[in-house]
């Protein structure tokens, strides 16, 4: 398995994330002098501290995943790995199964439009 096609996805997007923050610091610091670079700055990383959290989970969940993929093609018998197959199998689930609560939950947008819908479901279950 290829570093590549864990690492690229999570750079493109922690770059493009970044960029996107740092662009707009720099129109409004240039629209309003007065605060300089950084008030702006810490403004937007505020606004998209869910994408940058978020996308830092995303990571982290995945890193065992990596590891496993690096200790299962350094292994040399594959009768002896078939326990570490099936766990790197199983870890593989664990960010798609956790979206609720890495992105969902900390979202003030997201827990509103969350708890008015089960509201909703509720109401028309009673």
């Amino acid at each position: 398995m290829n570093v590549v096609h864990f690492v690229s996805p999570f750079s493109i997007n922690m770059v493009s994330l970044f960029s996107m923050i740092m662009i707009m610091a720099c129109f409004r610091s240039k629209f309003r002098e007065r605060d300089g670079f950084f008030t702006p700055l810490h403004f937007q990383f505020v606004q998209h501290k869910q994408q940058v959290t978020g996308t830092m989970m995303i990571i982290i969940l995945s890193l065992p995943r990596l590891i496993f993929a690096f200790v299962l093609d350094c292994m040399k018998s594959p009768h002896d790995s078939v326990s570490l197959f099936l766990v790197s199998y199983f870890l593989s689930f664990v960010p798609p199964a956790l979206t609720f609560v890495i992105f969902v939950l900390p979202s003030k947008m997201y827990m509103k439009c969350f708890k008015s819908n089960l509201h909703r479901f509720r109401n028309k279950i009673c």
